[in-house]
């Protein structure tokens, strides 16, 4: 796939942690399309509706959390990014039970 064609998710119930990271991947790869979801559940009505190649998800979130959403969207097939855990949190738990 030609990269100038790569679809990014954000996903991120805080927006300013959102926003920023998109901001940071658009600046980095201005030929990327950045596309933003608030939370699990809208990441997955996203997925439903395209492909992604790199998704970015935050593990705690209201309505349905990072971990549920990797969960889905591996059992439904319809995304098959890279999937990369962004937390604030400094439990490692969280970590090992991302891998």
């Amino acid at each position: 796939m030609n990269e100038a064609a790569m679809n990014v998710l954000v996903v991120d119930d805080e927006p300013k942690q959102r926003r920023g990271l998109a901001a940071m991947i658009r600046s980095l790869r201005p030929d990327y399309r950045i596309w933003e979801a608030r939370n699990g559940r809208e990441a997955l009505e996203f997925c439903e509706a395209r492909t992604f190649q790199i998704v970015f998800t935050d593990i705690q979130m209201p309505l349905l959390d990072g971990f549920r959403f990797a969960e889905l969207v591996k059992k439904e097939g319809c995304l098959q990014p890279k999937l990369v855990f962004v937390s604030v949190f400094h439990e490692f738990g969280y970590a090992q039970q991302a891998i």
